[in-house]
Order: structure tokens, then C-alpha cells, then sequence
């Protein structure tokens, strides 16, 4: 979460208690100093520490001679306090009661020696500081790492709410602090601020701001823990050494990761960013600059991304989700069948492909499928995808397209689209598709796909195929817009430009090559809107199955927000009205001309107009735009919509667009235009209006009605949000669950096509491979069909 730091900086009053907290401790107060009125550092032991403490109860790692050399040579301003004495502290909780006394901030943050924040998060917070005054206490949602700054360790501990750290409080004189565990603060009537005006770290969460938690890092850290844990009388801290041994240094059970030990912990793969002085102490270790000891990962390379592992991790959510009370411990019978299932608890085994993971609406689709079956309750379907891109590492996906392949086939130059491209083919040979049941494919077109590898998956595995625009049945574009040559067969494109694009025209070739593949594919087709279904029934595709089933969205993330607090988090003017459009690529690639043109008109009627635009960049002198990158966190996305005051859409080319329906089950009204399946979506009058295609007037006059009549616009923005629940995505997945059914039914009753019968097709397709020198596609086609196609 970005975010620029006013002038003058709130006075924080950092405090921190910390024993033996190398290698941290530099890079912990260089964090803080910048944004510190105050770091008060307690240094010390208490008695339960006394095995990793000097026999006065001090650190034993040096902690106490770099703190002090720390404000020697490294506070010009004077910010450190350090508080110390000789011998040991009763709790913790005393500890905290004096960096508490020495407060002289206005607000007291407290900090342990291993956790950290973002530069930008902690901007963001300051800022919400001086322009929330009435909150009295911030929480933060945490990430732990584990060995290495690349693993997260969660666990059904951290899930069911252990995750969430108070850390912030008000602070006046006649506060006191209370307790270290939690850490709570109470006003002078003794009421917790915790319950006066929090801000959750959920809801920071949601607008990406974490507390960055280093706790399991290093073994030095794990092996003080321990030492300090076990102590306690508690059955699982008893069990610490043992974990220990076994499973932090051993990964006997790498479901039994984290340090709260009578809970199942897993670990998973972290790619995002981290604050910057936790890379530069990183960097430090790495080379030899600190020396601390380093956990090796080689174990855990070794199952972390297997599919048994990222499994049983889903089967654990998915089991946390269905409890009313999320919590899973160790001797729990469904987590024992989790870790000791060995094969596949599902009756069908589902490959989906994808361009990629989740970016853009038919990629959003693909994961939801992959989401929801992987945390049904009947078992009845196991899901895995092949895509080219992967954005978050699902552990459903795996990559399709593979350079390495690519590289080592020998092809020419060709303007066809993607016919060089070889890895796809090697998909046949998988052992995921070869155990499969049935293939669910989405956009093949997207650069990682060669469509001549369709009609070999239709023929052996039973298919679906789920066109999401109208590519399948045209020379190339996904949406022909205005132009109807794929009536008559793209005989010469006008528009090489649209996407995808092409270099040369061959538009025609691709269209008799497809329709030479739809009269060999065995599949049936699913088209989200009528007016797709319609047009498919015009095409060479009408001989095949074609079922609608519309797309659904997450109604229990895209829900109406409260627009004054989302406007607060986003930086968004209170008082502005603000029109919305989000698309790939943002206006720019969704009619952004015609927005601004309706901006530029009804900006002069209200000063106070602003677009704003997620997905891209756009750039207008005479409209306030405000751009907003792609948001890849749905709730983050959830709390954009809830900003604005209408989703403002003027597609010239689309389906059935996911953000339509999110945008209304935020509450927008929707204005638009008649283009594609979106008069599907929108109920005209009511929740929202319909220009007619390409009308810059009506567009316009439309935006400019629900501007000038709020009565209107919050009557509709409520029936917006009403209709938008309609569009649950599990609607959706049970749709395709009975299709699926339907398919495998119809395919064990009819048996896999007679190859026989389309042998001239498949011999034309193969010798279009060996035409752009695809040698690997030939060789599978040979292998596939020696006996009869050659």
C-alpha cells in the first residue's frame, strides 16, 4: 500500500524488550528511527529465561554492547532510551510497564526485536494517524517466516485469529499498560483500548499492510524459544524439544512446522517483497558479513511444491472453512487422513488449461473452479490446471508452455498463430493427463497453446471447452467489434491490430484451419452468455454441444463496503463523485475515449468528478483521473468498487466481464454500453442504464443523470447490490459439476470417436506442422495415430 508521508511525523513512542536479539538488532532500530519520536529498548531477561541469559539476566549474544554503540554512533537526534538492570525481570508484562512509563509520545507502538513493516506501510499508518485521531488501538495481521525470507509458515493456530498482533495504542499520561500477553492498554476508567475504536489488522490487510514477523528465521531464534517455552507447564511447550529435533531441524512431519506445536503448521512459497533493511541484514548473512547460522532448505525444495503437499495444505482449509470454530490440532482423525492419505480421494480427476492463473476474467473463472472443487465436501471431483503463466503459485497450477522445450525444437518463421509452439503437445504424455477423466479447457489463444493440439486432446479424454470470447470461430480476434468477416470466412482482415494480433494476414488460413479442426474436435462448448451461444450457432461450431452457463463472482468478498472508510484507506477525495472502470489494461483498452469524453462534458457541471481507472495508466488534461495499478487482491479490489459512485463501462467488446457483476454486488450501478453479453447482466432502469452501442450522447446523458439525481443513484446502487448476489460463483462451479457428469456419462455410453472417419483432417492438420517444421507436433501426431494417420 503506497503511500506518501505528511509533514509534521505523529510522535511515536517506539517500545521494545528484547534478549539476544542478534541479528536483528541494528536493522530493527534503523527501521523505526526515521519515523521514531522515542525508541525505548528494555533489555533483559526474565526468569523463565534463565538458560539463555548471563547469571545477571542479561543477553549473552552482545545485544546490550550494539545497542549502546547503536546510539553512540548511529542517534544523532538522541531517540534511543535504554532501560536495563541487574538481575531478572519477574514477566514480561514488568518489562513492557517500563518502556510504558517512559512514554512521552502520543502514540505508543510496540515493536519486538524480529518484526518489521514496510517503508510505505509505515507511511501509510503515520497518515492515518493524524487523519484518524479517534482510533485508540491498531492490530496487525502477521506473516511468519520460516528458515529462509522464501517460506511463510501458517498454521490452524494463526487462522482461527493467534495471526492478529496488537501493536498500537493511543498513549496519554493516564494510560497504563496492563498486560504483555495480549498486549493491552487501558484509558483511566480501565476500559481496554482495544474496545473503544479499533482498526483491525484485517482491515489493513485487505489494503495490503502486514506486520513483517521473522520469528522462525534462524535456528538461533528456534533453539532459544524452545529453551524458554519448555519451561512453561504447559503439555505442548513440554513437547518443544522434541518438535524441535524432529521437525524444525528433522521435517519428520512437514505438516507440524510452526512453534505452537499442538496445532498442524505447513509452510509455503513466499515471492513478494520484503522491508528493506530485512533484505540488507539478508544480504549480510548470505555473504558472510554477519555471522549467524543459516537452517539449509534443500528439505524442504524437496516436497513444498509436490502435489501431495499443496493438497493436503487445501484439504486443511478447506476443512477450517466448513468448522464453525477454525480449529484444527494435531490429533484431529481429518487431519491424521490429510498426512497419511497416499492416493487421490476423488472419484474424477479434472485438467483445466488456462492462459494463466487468475489475471483477466477467464483466468479469474478458471482458478474459481480449481478453488471451490478443491474444497468441496463430496469428493466427487479433484482439480489440477496447466497454464502458461502463473501469478500466486496455486498449487492446483503448473506451468504448460516450457522454453526449455521450445528451445530445442527446430521450426521456421511463421505468421500462423502459435503453430510453432511444441510444449503443448508434450501434455499427452503427462501422467496428470494421462489419469485424467476429463479436460476442461478455457482461452487457448494467448502465445502458450498450438491449436492443432485440440482435436488430439479431444479425441482421447473426454472435453469441455469454455469459450470466453469469440476467438474459436474467427481468423484471429477475440472480438470482432463492428466487423462480421468471420461470416464469411476472414478472407481479408481489415484489423490485424485487434487482439491477438497479427503480423501478416493469414486470418483466412487460421479460419479454415479451425474449421477444419471443429469437424474432427469431440467437446462440448459452454459459452457464458446467449449472445455468444447465439453467435456460435451462425458459425462452423453449431454442429457441437453448446451449453450457457453464466460466470459467478465471490459474493462474500465482493460485497458494498462503507465508501467514507474506503475512501479514507484509497486516498480518494470524501466528497468527490467518482466513477469507476477497471479492466486489463484499464480504460485504455475498455473505451476509455468515450469515459473521458464523458468526463471532459460533465466535469464542468460538478468540479468534484473523478475517474478513477484500475488496471492501467491513463493520462487526460482535461478529466481529474486517479490510476490505480492491477489490483491482483480481490478484497482490495472489493474496497475500490465500494468507492465510487457508479462503475462506469463503456466496453466496446465483451462476453460476460466478472466486473460488471463485482462492481454491482459492491453496490455501483452500472452504466454501459449494448455490447456483447452485458444486457444480460444489467437490469436496465434498475440497476443500471444502457447506451446503445458506441452512443457517445446517451452514454454521456446517462453518467450525467445519476450524477445529478443521488436519489436515483443510491436507489439503484441498493438493487445493484441486491442483484449482484445473484452471480455466486458456486452457482457457477455446480453447473460445471453437473456438465462434467454430463459429459463423462455421455462418453462412456458413446465410447471416444472413430478416428477412422476424420483421418483425412488429422493428415492435413499434421502436415500443417510439418509445413512450419514443428517436428515435435509430427512425432506425437505419428505417435498418437501411426496406424491410421500418416
Amino acid at each position: 500500500m503506497g503511500a506518501h508521508l505528511k509533514s509534521p511525523l505523529p510522535k511515536i513512542s517506539f517500545g521494545v524488550i528484547v534478549l539476544n536479539g542478534e541479528p536483528f538488532n541494528r536493522y530493527c532500530l534503523k527501521s523505526l528511527y526515521p519515523y521514531a519520536h522515542e525508541i525505548i529498548v528494555v533489555e533483559g531477561a526474565v526468569k523463565g529465561a534463565e538458560a539463555v541469559s548471563s547469571p545477571d539476566g542479561h543477553s549473552t549474544d552482545g545485544t546490550l554492547e550494539i545497542i549502546k554503540r547503536f546510539k553512540e554512533e548511529e542517534d544523532p537526534e538522541n531517540k534511543i532510551i535504554l532501560i536495563t538492570r541487574d538481575g531478572f525481570w519477574e514477566e514480561k508484562d514488568q518489562m513492557s510497564e517500563a518502556y510504558a512509563e517512559a512514554v512521552s509520545g502520543d502514540w505508543l507502538w510496540q515493536v519486538d526485536i524480529d518484526e518489521f513493516y514496510k517503508e510505505e506501510d509505515m507511511n501509510f499508518i503515520c497518515n492515518l494517524m493524524d487523519e484518524r485521531p479517534e482510533i485508540t488501538e491498531i492490530s496487525f495481521e502477521q506473516k511468519t517466516f520460516w528458515g529462509s525470507p522464501d517460506y511463510i509458515c501458517d498454521s490452524s493456530y494463526l487462522q482461527q485469529g493467534a495471526s492478529l498482533y496488537h501493536r498500537i495504542f493511543k498513549w496519554a499520561p493516564e494510560y497504563k499498560y496492563k498486560t504483555h500477553r495480549p498486549p493491552t492498554v487501558i484509558d483511566p476508567a480501565g476500559v481496554s483500548l482495544c474496545e473503544i475504536n479499533p482498526l483491525s489488522g484485517v482491515d489493513l490487510a485487505a489494503v495490503g499492510v502486514y506486520m513483517y514477523h521473522y520469528s522462525l528465521l534462524f535456528p538461533k531464534q528456534v533453539r532459544e524459544k524452545v529453551a524458554y517455552y519448555s519451561t512453561w507447564n504447559g503439555k505442548a511447550q513440554r513437547k518443544m524439544p522434541k518438535w524441535m529435533d524432529d521437525d524444525y531441524f528433522g521435517m519428520n512431519n512437514p505438516f507440524h512446522l510452526h512453534n505452537v506445536t499442538s496445532h498442524p503448521g505447513w509452510l509455503e512459497r513466499y515471492t513478494g517483497p520484503h522491508p528493506k533493511q530485512v533484505v540488507e541484514m539478508w544480504n549480510e548473512v548470505k555473504t558472510g558479513k554477519k555471522s549467524v547460522e543459516i537452517r539449509p532448505m534443500d528439505d524442504v525444495e524437496e516436497f513444498i511444491d509436490s502435489n501431495s503437499y499443496r493438497q493436503g495444505i487445501l484439504d486443511i482449509r478447506a476443512e477450517l472453512r466448513r468448522r464453525d470454530h477454525p480449529d484444527i490440532k494435531m490429533d484431529d482423525p481429518v487431519l491424521r487422513s490429510v498426512i497419511n492419505k497416499e492416493d487421490s480421494p476423488y472419484g474424477y480427476k479434472i485438467i483445466q488449461i488456462s492462459t494463466n492463473e487468475s489475471r483477466g476474467g477467464a483466468a479469474q473463472v478458471h482458478n474459481s473452479i480449481c478453488e471451490l472443487f478443491s474444497g468441496r465436501d463430496d469428493g466427487k471431483f479433484g482439480v489440477s490446471s496447466f497454464v502458461k503463466d502463473t501469478d500466486n503459485n496455486a498449487p492446483w497450477c503448473k506451468p504448460l508452455y516450457l522454453e526449455s522445450i521450445e528451445k530445442q525444437v527446430s521450426t521456421v518463421a511463421t505468421p500462423l498463430m502459435d503453430y510453432d509452439i511444441a510444449s503443448s503437445f508434450y501434455l499427452l504424455q503427462k501422467p496428470e493427463f494421462l489419469k485424467s477423466d476429463l479436460v476442461h479447457m478455457h482461452n487457448i489463444h494467448g502465445y502458450y497453446f498450438n491449436p492443432l493440439t485440440l482435436p488430439l486432446v479431444s479425441l482421447l479424454k473426454p472435453t469441455v471447452w469454455t469459450l470466453h470470447d469469440m476467438n474459436p470461430f474467427t481468423g484471429h480476434c477475440g472480438n470482432s467489434l463492428e466487423c462480421e468477416g468471420w461470416r464469411n470466412g476472414c478472407k481479408s482482415c481489415a484489423h490485424l491490430d485487434y487482439y491477438p494480433q497479427l503480423k501478416k494476414d493469414v486470418a483466412g488460413d487460421l479460419f479454415r484451419d479451425k474449421r477444419i479442426i471443429s469437424s474432427v474436435i469431440d467437446t462440448t462448448l459452454v459459452c457464458p452468455s446467449q449472445w455468444l451461444v447465439d453467435l456460435v450457432k451462425q458459425t462452423f461450431l453449431s454442429k457441437l454441444d453448446c451449453k450457457m452457463i453464466p460466470n459467478g463472482i465471490d459474493t462474500n468478498i465482493f460485497k458494498p463496503y462503507l465508501k467514507d472508510e474506503a475512501r479514507k484507506i484509497l486516498g480518494i477525495p470524501k466528497d468527490a463523485f467518482v466513477l469507476v472502470i477497471t479492466a486489463k489494461g484499464g480504460m485504455q483498452s475498455k473505451g476509455g475515449e468515450f469515459l473521458e469524453r464523458a468526463g471532459k462534458e460533465l466535469q464542468q457541471r460538478n468540479s468534484k468528478l473523478v475517474l478513477l481507472n484500475i488496471g492501467g495508466t491513463y493520462h487526460s488534461d482535461s478529466v481529474n483521473i486517479i490510476n490505480f495499478p492491477y489490483i491482483a487482491d480481490r478484497n482490495v479490489l472489493a474496497l475500490a468498487y465500494s468507492s465510487g459512485d457508479v462503475f462506469a463501462y463503456p466496453s466496446l467488446g465483451d462476453n460476460h466481464p466478472l466486473c460488471v457483476m463485482e462492481a454491482m454486488a459492491c453496490g455501483l450501478p452500472v452504466v454501459t454500453f449494448r455490447t456483447g453479453g452485458i444486457p444480460e447482466q444489467v437490469v436496465e432502469g434498475e440497476t443500471g442504464l444502457i447506451a446503445d452501442y458506441m452512443n457517445q450522447e446517451q452514454f454521456t446523458q446517462s453518467l450525467g443523470m445519476l450524477m445529478d439525481r443521488p436519489s436515483l443513484c443510491k436507489a439503484m446502487s441498493m438493487k445493484a447490490a441486491q442483484h449482484g448476489r445473484s452471480f455466486k460463483v458456486e452457482k457457477m462451479v455446480d453447473s460445471y459439476a453437473r456438465l462434467y457428469e454430463e459429459v463423462l456419462e455421455r462418453r462412456s455410453r458413446n465410447g471416444a470417436p472413430d478416428v477412422g472417419k476424420v483421418s483425412r483432417a488429422l493428415e492435413y492438420l499434421q502436415s500443417r506442422l510439418a509445413q512450419v517444421g514443428n517436428t515435435a507436433g509430427v512425432e506425437v501426431y505419428k505417435m498418437m495415430f501411426e496406424d491410421r494417420v500418416v
